[in-house]
Parts: C-alpha cells; sequence; structure tokens
C-alpha cells in the first residue's frame, strides 16, 4: 500500500517504489534510494513503502500506542530510519541529497534541507565547501559562528570559559595574552593584537594600570618606549627626554592626546578647567564695569555718535 491505494510491484506505478513485496506488504524498496520500507511493524492497511520527501511518513498506530516513520521534506535520497525500540516514537530518514539546489543541514543528528543562506543565517552553523554536495554543519564548541570549517570561529560563546577570539579559535584570557602579541578588550569581550589597540611598532603589549602600553620593542633602530610607552620610538621627541628607556615629557610640557609629541602646559590647549573659568569671570567682571560707568554718566555729555563730547568733572573714567 502506498498513500492508500494499492498498486503492483511489476507495474506502474508500483514498480518505481517496491522491489519485493508479500501478501500486499512491500518488503524491499527500489534501489533508486528515493523511498524506504519501515523497519518495523508493518502491515496491509498501512503505508508499506514511504518517499524520503515525506515528511508527514506513515503512522502505525495500536493499543494506544504510536510509532511514525518519516522522510525528510525537499530530500531525494536517504537512509532508512532506525527502528523505534519503544512502543511509541518517531523516527525520521536521515537525507543524503537534497533538491531545488538545497542542502542537507545536520543538526543533532537530525537532517533537513535548507539554502545556502538559510544555513549561514542559523547562528552556529556554515556551508562545508569541501563535500560534494556542499552541507550545512554545525560549528564546534564554544564556536557560535564559524566559516571554511567547524574549527574556524568567526564568533564565541561570551558566557563560556573561553569568550576571547584569538587567530580563529575561542580563548580565555591567560590564552589571549600568551606571548604578550594580544591583549583582552574586556568592553568588547575581543582578544586583540597590540596594534588594533593603538600603540606603534611594539613586539608585545599588556595592560598596567588598566591602561594598554608597550611591553618590548622590536628590534632596530626603534628600541625606546615613547610618551606614556603607547609607542617604539627611535628618539624622544622634541622637549622630551629618556628616563629609564622611556621618553617623558621636559617640566613645563605634558604630552598631547595620541602622545607623539610635548605640547606646553600652559598652552590654550591644555588650560584646566578652573583656568579657563577663571579667565571667563574676569572678562565678564570687565564688561560689566564699563556697563557701569556708562549708565552712570550724565546723558549731556555724549554726542550724538554715543562718544563723550568732552571732559566731565567729578566722573572717573
Amino acid at each position: 500500500m502506498f498513500k492508500g491505494g494499492c498498486y503492483s510491484k511489476d507495474t506502474a506505478p508500483g514498480n518505481a517504489m517496491c522491489a519485493q513485496a508479500n501478501a500486499g506488504i512491500c518488503t524491499q524498496a527500489v534501489a533508486t534510494k528515493e523511498y524506504f520500507v519501515p523497519p518495523s511493524d508493518t502491515d496491509a492497511i498501512h503505508d508499506s513503502v514511504v518517499s524520503y520527501g515525506d515528511a508527514t511518513g506513515v503512522t502505525f498506530s495500536s493499543g494506544g500506542n504510536t510509532k511514525i516513520y518519516k522522510g525528510v521534506d525537499g530530500c531525494e535520497t536517504c537512509t532508512v530510519p532506525k527502528t523505534i525500540s519503544g512502543s511509541t516514537g518517531v523516527e525520521a530518514a536521515t537525507c543524503t541529497k537534497c533538491g531545488s539546489s538545497k542542502i542537507v543541514k545536520t543538526d543533532n543528528g537530525v537532517t533537513s534541507c535548507v539554502t545556502e543562506e538559510e544555513c549561514t543565517k542559523a547562528e552556529g552553523f556554515f556551508v562545508k565547501e569541501q563535500d560534494d554536495p556542499k552541507t550545512c554543519e554545525a560549528c564546534t564548541s564554544p564556536c557560535v559562528a564559524c566559516t571554511g570549517q567547524a574549527t574556524h570561529c568567526t564568533k564565541c560563546d561570551l558566557a563560556g570559559e573561553t569568550p576571547y577570539l584569538r587567530d580563529n579559535s575561542c580563548v580565555n584570557k591567560a590564552g589571549c595574552t600568551s606571548g604578550d602579541t594580544h591583549y583582552v578588550d574586556e568592553a568588547a569581550k575581543e582578544c586583540k593584537l597590540c596594534a588594533d589597540g593603538g600603540l606603534r611598532d611594539c613586539s608585545t603589549c599588556e595592560i598596567s594600570n588598566t591602561q594598554l602600553v608597550c611591553k618590548a620593542c622590536a628590534d632596530g633602530d626603534k628600541n625606546k618606549f615613547g610618551l606614556g610607552r603607547k609607542s617604539c620610538v627611535a628618539k624622544c621627541p622634541d622637549n622630551a627626554s629618556e628616563k629609564s628607556g622611556v621618553c617623558t615629557c621636559n617640566d613645563g610640557f605634558t604630552p598631547n592626546p595620541d602622545s607623539t609629541v610635548c605640547v606646553a602646559a600652559s598652552s590654550s590647549v591644555n588650560l584646566s578647567t578652573g583656568a579657563i573659568a577663571g579667565i571667563s569671570v574676569a572678562a565678564v567682571f570687565v564688561a560689566a564695569s564699563r556697563a557701569h560707568w556708562a549708565s552712570s554718566a550724565p546723558a549731556a555729555v555724549f554726542g550724538c555718535a554715543g562718544r563723550l563730547s568732552g571732559p566731565l568733572s567729578g566722573v572717573e573714567p
């Protein structure tokens, strides 16, 4: 039986589905792998052959027990479902090839047919190009995103024990800073190269007093630390001198925001908030004094252009 109809294995359409039959029950499907015979519980009143693309399949019910054997939607070739060992359960075929330009996706042992776009949109899956045909595979934990192969991580499980991505692997803090060529960016939860943190020409780096600084300089001319240990330089900038291998601004000078040059500590760009406030108060006071003097002078002393027409005794300018 197939979909409620009875067919001969010797004529169409039965001969395209069943190769061997006995007492109204198909016992062997054709070798095309487009159909399968349920591994158990077949009888003459239920479908004894199922299409691999039939996601509904056949249901065997007896005494309140239900067993379902089904195919995979969109699948062209599969392997037969496993035998249901208990009195109730569901087993689906394992798809090996999909139709309609879709690829086989395997998720915890369950197969389905998806497009490549659907595969990569699902977090934790990637298109495996090496297979023919291509397949949709799960990334290896703790990767939550990967490309090319299961262990080539592009994103790590931030809640896991190894949340930092380094060289396409997920590592902990110790793994990130091993070799001192990388540092942990806690805000971004990333393992970054020293240069990514704004350091220049450093061979290694470290976090010191919450600041990312150079730990060592590469061999060559740039063999001393620049201002604030933010770089390695051949010589210190103007208005700076070397102290214990680190360039330090001379008295009266301070590093600019990029720690590349020393600027005068008293320059306008480096005035403190208090100094700026003091200048502002002084300016307001002068303006107010002038306004008060002008308003207290008799109107007669001004000409039409608003200028004093002559000296006024008793009035202090």
